[in-house]
């Protein structure tokens, strides 16, 4: 069983009980995976993540936009470390996918 990451709303969660009332807002994606967790960044900053428009990426100078590989491991570590911080809930749920 893998954890699902889930964006939801808390509508009640009474004294004493252990789980809350909750409205699913989106499923995210696999846990493990980068891109449910960037969701999951974007999604708990209001961030709208849409494609640029002509005019915007006619700006742009004429480059190679990648991260070089050695750069990569580290910006993970950041963005796995910042994602430990998050203050709004995003739910890790157990799903059966294998």
């Amino acid at each position: 069983m893998e954890r699902e990451l889930v964006a939801a709303q808390i509508d009640e969660w009474t004294e004493g009980s252990i789980c809350p009332k909750a409205l699913v807002i989106r499923m995210l994606g696999r846990a493990k995976e980068i891109k449910p967790q960037i969701s999951a960044v974007l999604f708990e900053h209001a961030i709208r993540a849409a494609d640029f428009s002509p005019e915007s990426l006619s700006c742009l100078r004429d480059a190679p936009w990648k991260i070089p590989p050695e750069e990569y491991d580290v910006s993970i570590k950041i963005f796995y470390n910042a994602s430990m911080m998050r203050k709004t809930l995003i739910l890790g749920s157990k799903s059966k996918h294998q």
